[in-house]
């Protein structure tokens, strides 16, 4: 399991102001922007890579707190946010819902920060030949 968080640019106008942010987020909390995408429309931060999900959550509730005030500066700017959680499927895991806790849910609606997920290793369902002839 691994999350960042994405500033998003969709004006290349505000692409300086954006490296501004993340050079205040180094300020924070050191190392944690690494320069823009290759494409120039953002970056994105490592919140967490805690296998735990409770713990996890907590990691992601914590970072959003740290930044808050880049956060706001970076929304008044226009760009948009985005947390992506990213999660290995495992068919041996005994773990294959994820309940949201409110706390962050709340977090991530105050401050206008879209969701994502993003399962990798899953199989896409395929019909058999029994159901395809039907």
């Amino acid at each position: 399991m691994y999350t960042v968080i994405r500033f998003i640019i969709k004006d290349p106008v505000i692409l300086e102001k954006a490296k501004l942010i993340g050079a205040e987020l180094n300020e924070i909390i050191p190392g944690v922007y690494e320069g823009m995408r290759k494409a120039r429309d953002g970056f994105a931060c490592s919140m967490s890579s805690n296998e735990d999900w409770m713990e996890h959550q907590q990691d992601l509730i914590g970072f959003i707190l740290k930044i808050e005030n880049s956060i706001v500066k970076a929304k008044a700017e226009g760009i948009s946010i985005v947390v992506d959680i990213s999660v290995d499927s495992d068919p041996s895991s005994l773990l294959n819902s994820y309940r949201f806790s409110g706390e962050l849910l709340k977090k991530l609606v105050n401050y206008g920060i879209d969701l994502e997920m993003s399962v990798y290793g899953v199989e896409t369902a395929k019909p058999n030949d029994s159901e395809s002839k039907a």
